[in-house]
């Protein structure tokens, strides 16, 4: 498959690996020889874990069956941590970087958050690496909308609201909270992300070694 210059057949990371066709028959094709050669070295194809996605116009393939084991096709799976669709929108992937990073804070609630012998500044720096850190996970690749962006800083005011220990009824802004905690919008860091990911691999960089 093409994207601009770069033409790939598979994306491979440790034991994951997407294949990449357009023809269903190639992609039979390759899924086959990969099951084979991956035998000669001892390995096993998981298909229970083994998924099919169609990305474009006109309905699915059938099935495949793959030396006896059925391949199913998926709207989404979950590669490399992030949520891959078939339409491209990343609103399933925020909505699960979102539940993840609750569990987080839920978990920190009362060894961390509700203790009052730590400081505000040492409870924001383990928000931005234990929270944020899960929530904006893979944001370099979102196609980001103004509503995507405010689900992203609902989550974030909403967990500096219980961080800070501000109750609802105390009508506190989120200019406020975000002042009070001194942490700009998510949606703003995402932005941060996505420029400076842009602008690395737009640019060629030298690195001289210095003895």
């Amino acid at each position: 498959m093409s994207f601009g210059n770069l033409h790939l057949a598979d994306l491979e990371c440790a034991d994951d690996t997407i294949l990449l066709s357009k023809d269903i028959e190639k992609l039979t094709a390759a899924l086959s020889v990969y099951d084979r050669e991956s035998r000669k070295l001892g390995l096993k194809v998981s298909w229970a874990r083994t998924k099919l996605m169609h990305a474009g116009d006109g309905p699915d393939s059938s099935s495949l069956n793959i030396h006896g084991n059925a391949v199913e096709f998926a709207d989404s799976f979950v590669y490399l941590g992030s949520t891959v669709t078939n339409n491209g929108v990343p609103k399933p992937e925020i909505e699960r970087r979102s539940a993840l990073s609750s569990n987080v804070t839920q978990a920190l609630r009362k060894p961390l958050w509700r203790q009052q012998s730590v400081s505000r500044t040492t409870k924001m720096r383990a928000y931005n690496a234990a929270v944020l850190s899960v929530l904006l996970y893979g944001v370099e690749t979102w196609p980001l909308t103004g509503t995507l962006s405010s689900r992203l800083d609902g989550f974030d005011s909403r967990a500096l609201i219980s961080i800070l220990g501000i109750h609802w009824r105390d009508l506190v802004s989120n200019e406020t909270v975000r002042a009070l905690a001194g942490q700009p919008p998510a949606s703003s860091l995402a932005d941060r992300r996505r420029c400076q990911a842009k602008f690395l691999t737009s640019h060629h960089v030298r690195v001289d070694r210095v003895l």
